[in-house]
């Protein structure tokens, strides 16, 4: 029995001499580990350009965000007070698919708004400023810029392009959306091509003379804070050339162009821009991203998006 006892002390002391050996070596495995080489940049960026997805730098050099999770790992630093060219902050891009050529790329600015407690549908530019939507509180950032300009979502665009479509303009066509004449053009013996030639052939004095004598009663209703002035003042940053551009592509489907058009259009010094004012949880909708991306982009327009924050 003794042999037994002392058998089996000699195994318990065994065991525990192993286990005390095995403790010992984790420090020395530790340090081991801690004066292993750290992974080179290059060896760890190539690990994960497997795993990250490679979005290319817009021509402003921010990066387009395609997805929610970048919306939120991109957001700005800081808000600015706009506008351009003064205090502008960009703080991310979007991209929107094209019909047949690259996806449009709309920089998105930051413009801090004061919004109503109440009615959250009204905004102001400051305390001196009345409130307003969204998008004519935008504008008249815009204008305390020296900016001038219009919020009717293009409409001041596609009515300059109706004027300069007629050499002498039907006393009631000031009341005939731009869509309806290319659509149904040939309903008067009139084919949309001959629309888009006059367009290329227009003047300033057109513009000027055909406005005078279709100012109507029921274009100053829909119209009412267009003026001639704007109309003028859109011709002459577009040109005739440009405008038939415009009117040809536009043709291809009146219906599916007239709408989608950015909210703001606004020029200064020879200048136009066309802006999309976006609210908090507002988004660009598909007519918008049609429009955009199938002929404003291509065409050549300066695109952006309003990001609107409330102070």
């Amino acid at each position: 029995m003794s042999i037994l006892l002392i058998a089996c002390g000699a195994g318990v002391a065994f065991l525990l001499l192993m286990g005390l050996g095995k403790r010992q070596l984790d420090p020395r495995a530790a340090s081991e580990l801690s004066q292993a080489k750290p992974v080179s940049a290059e060896n760890e960026n190539a690990a994960d350009s497997s795993a990250a997805h490679e979005i290319p730098a817009s021509p402003t050099g921010a990066k387009p965000v395609e997805s929610e999770s970048n919306r939120e790992r991109d957001e700005p630093r800081g808000d600015s007070v706009l506008i351009e060219p003064v205090g502008q902050e960009q703080s991310r891009v979007a991209k929107i698919p094209g019909k047949d050529g690259p996806p449009a790329v709309m920089p998105i600015y930051n413009v801090v708004l004061e919004r109503h407690s109440k009615n959250r549908k009204r905004w102001r530019a400051d305390s001196a400023s009345p409130w307003e939507s969204v998008e004519w509180a935008v504008l008249r950032k815009y204008q305390q810029e020296g900016w001038r300009g219009d919020a009717s979502e293009g409409r001041v665009i596609l009515n300059v392009m109706k004027l300069a479509a007629y050499e002498r303009a039907p006393e009631d066509i000031g009341a005939v959306y731009v869509e309806s004449l290319y659509q149904w053009a040939h309903l008067d013996g009139i084919k949309a091509e001959t629309l888009v030639e006059r367009v290329g052939a227009s003047s300033r004095s057109r513009v000027r003379a055909n406005y005078q004598r279709v100012d109507c009663e029921m274009m100053h209703e829909f119209w009412s804070h267009q003026s001639l002035d704007n109309y003028l003042g859109v011709f002459d940053c577009l040109g005739a050339d440009f405008l038939q551009r415009l009117a040809s592509a536009f043709a291809s489907d009146p219906y599916r162009y007239r709408k989608g058009w950015p909210d703001l259009t606004i020029w200064h010094d020879g200048k136009l821009l066309l802006r999309e004012v976006k609210a908090p949880g507002d988004r660009l909708h598909q007519c918008q991203k049609q429009t955009i991306g199938e002929i404003l982009s291509p065409l050549g327009f300066d695109l952006a998006v309003i990001n609107v924050k409330a102070l």
